[in-house]
């Protein structure tokens, strides 16, 4: 499996101090690890840079997942139900005092729970299944309105989940494309979010952390001579931690959780659809080294 690495400057301080580097860090999407700095001894000249790798990798696998919401009135009837239930609630906060608005109906207090079921997501499965998905590879979980997010009458939710083996770029847009196509009607395709992925991803993370290391020697050299110095061991390593999924890659990948972390519903956990980002395992790393250096002789 072919790896790039390269590396990435985003910034160099004197002393001992990062603090620069860190909210850069933060801004650019870093997951920073708190670490306890060991002193040095006060006789220690020391340069301190912000080293950034990052390593690539062609994706094995892509993990799409689609959120298909509906608020329709599935099974009693073809009128949607977000019209019916604005309607209803507006004519009810018009005639109630603001004092009493609190003890409103909900809409599924009017209508009942909303609850999509797999044979309601056909069309969206068939799609993608004529777009490359395999079929072996889809899975579907459907359930009631999630209503620890959005409060009493959430919508009805499915997610679809597809595993594909060796993606590219062009086939996962034709899947994504297929089902944003598909989910008409009462159906609403919410949120689309793709995660790629490779089997090994110790090695990747380990080419990340060698081409930070190189970044920050390479650093540190380049600016030794603008103050009459040569570098010397480094004496201190600081890691700051690997990127939050980027561009929807991710690696490792996303853990499972019970709250969805791109989205309402538990399960949805993939980075947000990009298409136009490579179909690529994706790793970044930062490390703060300190170096020790000495002046030149006069």
């Amino acid at each position: 499996m072919a790896r790039t690495c390269r590396s990435l400057a985003p910034a160099v301080l004197f002393g001992r101090l990062t603090i620069g580097s860190m909210l850069l860090a933060l801004v650019a999407g870093t997951a920073i690890a708190p670490a306890a700095a060991q002193p040095l001894p006060d006789d220690v000249r020391t340069i301190v840079v912000t080293g950034t790798g990052v390593a690539t990798a062609p994706a094995e696998t892509a993990r799409i997942q689609f959120l298909i919401a509906t608020y329709g009135d599935i099974g009693r009837g073809d009128m949607p139900m977000s019209e019916a239930a604005i309607e209803a609630q507006n004519e009810m906060l018009q005639s109630t005092p603001v004092a009493e608005q609190s003890q409103i109906p909900s809409v599924s207090d009017v209508f009942g729970p909303v609850v999509l079921t797999e044979e309601d997501l056909a069309p969206v499965i068939l799609a993608v299944i004529d777009a490359g998905a395999p079929e072996d590879a889809i899975t579907v979980q459907t359930g009631p309105a999630i209503g620890g997010f959005y409060g009493p009458g959430a919508p009805g939710y499915g997610l679809v989940e597809i595993l594909l083996p060796d993606p590219t770029l062009a086939r996962v847009n034709a899947i994504v494309e297929a089902a944003n196509s598909s989910a008409l009607g009462v159906l609403a395709l919410q949120s689309a979010g793709v995660e790629y992925n490779v089997a090994d991803c110790g090695s990747l993370l380990d080419a990340a952390r060698q081409a930070a290391f190189d970044d920050a020697r390479a650093r540190a050299e380049a600016l030794a001579p603008h103050i009459g110095a040569s570098v010397g061991v480094p004496v201190q390593v600081n890691d700051f931690g690997t990127s939050l999924p980027q561009g929807g890659t991710s690696c490792p990948p996303t853990p499972d959780m019970a709250y969805g972390l791109y989205g309402p519903s538990p399960g949805f956990n993939t980075p947000p659809f990009n298409g136009l980002a490579p179909a690529e395992a994706r790793v970044v790393v930062q490390l703060s080294m300190t170096y020790e250096f000495e002046l030149a002789r006069q």
